[in-house]
């Protein structure tokens, strides 16, 4: 089966990276709007979906995984 996810809006991939962060144990605001915008527009892409996201985003949410941990 497959599925293709359209691109999301600027809001939605705030609301998606905002959501990852939550999901990986914080509950603080990572991602300025500046980083936010430039996650949005991945190069290649007019408007990335939610896989694109996830490895743009990807170094910050691990950071979140490590402040969650370190206690």
């Amino acid at each position: 089966m497959r599925y293709h996810i359209p691109p999301l809006t600027e809001l939605e991939t705030k609301d998606y990276a905002s959501h990852s962060v939550k999901v990986a144990g914080s509950s603080r605001n990572l991602f300025t709007d500046g980083a936010l915008k430039l996650i949005h527009k991945t190069p290649g892409s007019t408007s990335p979906d939610p896989s694109s996201i996830s490895i743009w985003s990807c170094p910050g949410l691990l950071d979140a995984v490590r402040l969650w941990f370190s206690g």
